[in-house]
């Protein structure tokens, strides 16, 4: 998996070089669906259990980024 998820950056680093953003944010959503896919049909879980952890990242990225 993570090599997928790497090359799945990889490849979004070359297509935002490329390509404008609009088509390089369509390309995203495209290429990151067969993982989520494969995710899903392996039974791991999709949406987190405890939200906690995911709000306190959120806020820690953000909050000190805009002082």
């Amino acid at each position: 998996m993570l090599a997928c998820y790497t090359a799945r950056l990889a490849a979004m680093n070359r297509a935002r070089k490329a390509l404008s953003p609009p088509p390089a944010l369509t390309i995203a959503p495209s290429r990151g669906s067969p993982l989520l896919l494969f995710a899903w049909t392996v039974g791991e879980r999709i949406v987190p259990g405890n939200w906690l952890p995911v709000i306190l990242l959120a806020l820690g990225g953000k909050v000190p980024g805009r002082a």
